[in-house]
C-alpha cells in the first residue's frame, strides 16, 4: 500500500480528511474542523451534518465486521454508472486527480499503532476501531445527538512514517485553511485505552 513520500506520507490522513469535507463536500451543511496534533498523534473532528445520501448507499453498512472493506471501491463504482457527461460535484472529488478517494480515513489503518474513525450517516455516527492493522472492535454505532460529521484519530508508527513528528510547519499549514483550527499537544496525550471505545469517541463528541 502506498502512503506517501517520505517526508510527507505522516500528512495525508489529516489533509484527506480535510478535503473530504472541504473540497469534495461528501457531508451536508459542513461548519468547521478542529484538529489537534502531537508528535505523532491526531484527532480530526469535523462538524457537519451526515454523509451525503447518494454516498451512503454506495457502501453496504449491514453485517460489515470491517468498515474499511468496501471504502476503497467507491471510485470503482462512481466510474462504472456514469454516462457520457462528465462528473461533477462529489463524484468527480472521488474519482478525478483531486482526490481525495472516500476511502481517505481509514488508509493508515495497516501502519497506525491504533486508529479509530467514525463516519455520521442517517442511522448515527458508525465508528471501528483497529491496532497494529486489525480491528479491535466490532463496527458500533453512537446515536447520542452531536454535531460531528467525521472523526478520525491515529497514533502513527514511525517506522512507516518516516515524516514525522508533527510540528509547527503542520500547525500553520492547517491552521491557515478556511474553517478549520488547530490545537497543538507538546505530548502524545490524545489517545489512550478509552479512546478506542464508544465512551472514549463520545469525549470528542
Amino acid at each position: 500500500m502506498f502512503i506517501g513520500s517520505q517526508d510527507q506520507g505522516h500528512r495525508y490522513p489529516i489533509s484527506d480528511a480535510l478535503k473530504l469535507v472541504g473540497k469534495a463536500q461528501a457531508f451536508s451543511h459542513p461548519v468547521r474542523t478542529i484538529v489537534a496534533l502531537s508528535p505523532t498523534q491526531y484527532v480530526v473532528r469535523c462538524e457537519s451534518g451526515p454523509l451525503l445520501p447518494a454516498i451512503e448507499k454506495l457502501i453496504e453498512w449491514k453485517g460489515k465486521r470491517v468498515l474499511t472493506d468496501e471504502w476503497n471501491g467507491i471510485g470503482e463504482k462512481i466510474m462504472d454508472g456514469r454516462t457520457r457527461r462528465p462528473l461533477k460535484g462529489w463524484r468527480y472529488a472521488f474519482t478525478g486527480p483531486i482526490g481525495p478517494r472516500l476511502g481517505s480515513p481509514t488508509n493508515p489503518v495497516v501502519f497506525a499503532h491504533r486508529l479509530i474513525y467514525g463516519v455520521r450517516t442517517r442511522a448515527g455516527l458508525r465508528c471501528q476501531a483497529f491496532e497494529a492493522g486489525w480491528p479491535t472492535s466490532v463496527p458500533f454505532i453512537i446515536t447520542d445527538p452531536s454535531p460531528m460529521g467525521l472523526i478520525t484519530a491515529a497514533a502513527l508508527d514511525s517506522q512507516w512514517y518516516t515524516g514525522l513528528p508533527f510540528g509547527e510547519r503542520e500547525v500553520e499549514a492547517w491552521g491557515a485553511m478556511p474553517n478549520v483550527s488547530v490545537q497543538w499537544h507538546p505530548q502524545d496525550d490524545l489517545l489512550d485505552d478509552l479512546s478506542m471505545s464508544p465512551d472514549g469517541v463520545r469525549q470528542w463528541l
